[in-house]
Parts: structure tokens; sequence; C-alpha cells
């Protein structure tokens, strides 16, 4: 006699705690190193500037600003945060507010001797700004291609995965089906097995994020000095971007794998409780890929996993695909024993 256990939908809150891992991963390593100075070197401090009335120049709002990277003078124009003491004081100076551009427009020569003074030191501050962070990053990128390992922590993560799906498995199985031994746990070699596969594939992924997402951001803020003359608030827009665009990544590395070891462990589980097989199960929405949607169905051994690329030939059980979605239906044998050496303990 034989039943099937309906596929295990696992909740994304079982990843959380390693996308978490991942992202502080990412923080620690590239983007608080950055922040640190950007944001903290005191390269842009606002300092004690002079009445306008009093002294007969532009040095407080405005230069404060450009010390500051929230606006800045490129050619004749000045860009960025305008405020209203800000746009008053250009006006002051005789600068011509342009309507479609939201900019104020004057020529150097025209400028008090202490807001040139302030419009160079501004600009050296921002180029050595770049520069500090494009050697910085050089770095961080060599740090990561010499390092063996990442240093994430993970086992917490596994264990807790594994602990999940046994009882998740567990529960399926209807208590008619006289799965006695069902609670037993699998042996540690097995879990250990497991584990290690994952860590070294996750290790692996993160590393080559890395990189990527390193030299990715120091293109951008090359890009920044040559079309954006250097400006402080764009290399900041370039350290924020690629910050969002690494969280998403740790979401999208954590669901993986999380999907990965999730497989294997349901694999070695099922094969423990008797199972010699599942039936492939698809989500059967248009977000399917081919060569999954031909397997919808089937029935397939543990031990002989079925074509999953159709391009390269590659076999996989289901989750174990690159993003796949599918799951399986395990089938059980009544007459299997549970007590297989090795393998329950």
């Amino acid at each position: 006699m034989q039943l099937t256990i309906e596929p295990l939908v696992y909740p994304e809150r079982w990843s959380v705690s390693l996308e978490q891992e991942i992202i502080s991963w990412m923080d620690d390593v590239i983007f608080k190193p950055l922040n640190d100075i950007i944001e903290d070197e005191k390269m842009f401090v606002d300092r004690q500037n002079s009445d306008v009335s009093k002294y007969g120049v532009v040095e407080s709002a405005l230069v404060a600003a450009l010390n500051s990277g929230s606006i800045w003078y490129v050619g004749d124009t000045f860009y960025g945060q305008l405020n209203s003491k800000i746009s008053k004081e250009l006006r002051n100076l005789g600068a011509k507010f342009d309507t479609d551009s939201g900019t104020f427009k004057i020529s150097m020569d025209k400028m008090p001797y202490s807001l040139r003074s302030a419009l160079i030191s501004s600009k050296a501050k921002a180029k050595e700004l770049h520069k500090k962070s494009i050697s910085l990053l050089g770095i961080i990128l060599n740090h990561i291609l010499d390092t063996k390992t990442m240093g994430l922590v993970m086992m917490p993560f596994v264990y807790n995965l594994f602990d999940n799906v046994k009882n998740a498995v567990d529960k399926s199985i209807p208590i008619e089906s006289e799965f006695e031994d069902s609670s037993l746990e699998l042996a540690d070699s097995i879990k250990k097995q497991i584990a290690e596969e994952l860590m070294e594939s996750l290790e692996i992924s993160v590393k080559d994020y890395a990189i990527r997402i390193i030299k990715d951001l120091n293109k951008c803020i090359i890009n920044n000095e040559t079309k954006f003359n250097g400006r402080t608030d764009k290399l900041k827009d370039c350290v924020r971007l690629y910050h969002s665009v690494a969280k998403k990544q740790a979401n999208q590395l954590s669901a993986q794998h999380a999907s990965v070891l999730v497989s294997k462990y349901i694999k070695e589980r099922a094969k423990a409780l008797g199972s010699s097989g599942y039936i492939w199960n698809t989500k059967m929405d248009n977000r399917v890929r081919h060569s999954h949607e031909r397997l919808e169905g089937k029935a397939f051994d543990w031990d002989d996993p079925p074509i999953v690329d159709l391009n390269t030939g590659r076999r996989g059980h289901p989750g174990e695909d690159y993003n796949c979605r599918c799951s399986a239906k395990i089938i059980l044998t009544l007459s299997n024993t549970l007590k297989e050496e090795g393998v329950l303990v």
C-alpha cells in the first residue's frame, strides 16, 4: 500500500535569519567602511559662518551647504538643495534664477573672494572623497579575493531549518499510516553533510556577488567623477543604490539556498521513512519554466533525479534548481522499515 505526502510549502520567514546574516556581512565588509568615509570623516563639516549683513560677504547658509555637499557649482550654475535662505543669498549676489531647471546662474568673477575660496575648497574635498572611496573599495576587493572563508555565521539557521522541515514533514504523515518511528532524528553525519554543502555553496555565492557589487559600485563612483563633476550627492546616491541592490540580492540568495537545504533535507528524511521516490509538483502558473513544466505529475526516484535543464542536461530534485518553486509529493510504502542502519538514530 502506498500514500503520498502533500508537498511542503515553507514560509518565507524560515529564511529571514539567513537573509539578515548576509545583509549584516555586506554592511560590515563594504558599506559601513564606505559610510565612515562619506558621512563621518568630517570632510564636509558645517562651520560657524559670518553674518552677511555685518561683513558684506556670503558665508552663511550658502557656504555651509557647499561644505556639506548639499549644493554644488558647475560651470556658472548652482545646483542642489537650494532652500529659501540660500536662494536669497544668491539673489543678493546678483545670481539669476532659471525656472526651467530650478538653478541659479552667476559667473565666478562676480562672486566675493570668500565664496570663491569656499567653492575651490569644496571641489578639492569632493575630489579627495572620491579618491578615498575608490581606494577603499580596492582594498576591500583584494581582501575578499584573498579570503578563503567569508566568515558567515550559518549553523543556527541551518539547524533551526532542519527542525522546522522535520516537524512539517512529520505532521503531514497521517496518523493511521502507522509510521510510529517518524519522530526519530536523521543521523548527525547526514545533517552535517547537508549543512557543509550549503555553507560551501553559499559562501561561494556571497563572495562572487560581493566582488561584482564592489566592481559595479566602483564604476558608479568613477562615472560620477567624470559625468557629474564629482558631486557628493551623486556619490552618496551610488552607495545608497548598491546598498539597496545588495539587500535584494541577500533576499534572493537566502531564499535560493534555503530552498536547496529544504529539498536536500526532505530527500534524506523521505528516504529515512522508507520512501524511494516522489511525484514532481509545480506551481501550475505562467512562471513555471518549460523544463520543469514537463515534469509535472511524474514520479521519480530519489537516487535518480530528472533533467531540470534541457540545455545543459543538469539534473536535480524539486527546489534545487535556481529560483525553482517546485516541490515533491513524497511517496511512502507502508511496508517499508524505518530502521535502516546509519540513517535514523
